[in-house]
């Protein structure tokens, strides 16, 4: 059994969304990081994070790659679990489907969010008007109709 890559990524985000894609389609897949395990995250960038596959596999997973291409797209990093968390809540309130990935060992660590950030994800087709949800403003929870007394 032979082993190709399937996809050479520039980052250990983006090689663990492609392995991810891959296995939940039936794909085996493996990661060949070059980023001192996630300590040098820069060195990836260098020398890129090869996806590899069984040959065999080839076809299918070009398949799947290419039916997910431009599905999910990044739509903030930030420094915290929790701002990601929080910008998904409120994009969930206006409808749109919102996802956080983050390597902090499911928030175990949060020290690495700080290296590696909370990525967002919404479909590509929600991209416009999740921005726009973001940049409304958001009305103060103490008052009603979000406007503040004078004092």
């Amino acid at each position: 059994m032979s082993r190709v890559v399937i996809r050479e990524c520039s980052d250990r985000f983006e090689a663990e969304m492609v392995r991810g894609l891959l296995e939940t389609s039936g794909i085996a897949a493996m990661i060949e990081p070059d980023d001192v395990g996630a300590q040098r995250p820069s060195v990836g960038f260098a020398s890129g994070i090869r996806v590899w596959i069984d040959e065999a596999d080839a076809g299918a997973a070009h398949e799947a790659l290419a039916a997910e291409a431009g599905e999910r797209v990044v739509l903030r990093t930030l420094n915290s679990r929790h701002e990601a968390d929080w910008v998904c809540e409120l994009l969930r309130a206006g409808g749109i489907e919102a996802t956080v990935v983050s390597d902090d060992c499911r928030a175990i660590d949060p020290a690495l969010t700080f290296a590696n950030g909370a990525h967002v994800l919404v479909g590509r087709a929600d991209l416009e008007r999740a921005e726009e949800i973001l940049a409304a403003p958001v009305p103060d929870a103490g008052m009603e109709g979000g406007e503040k007394e004078e004092p």
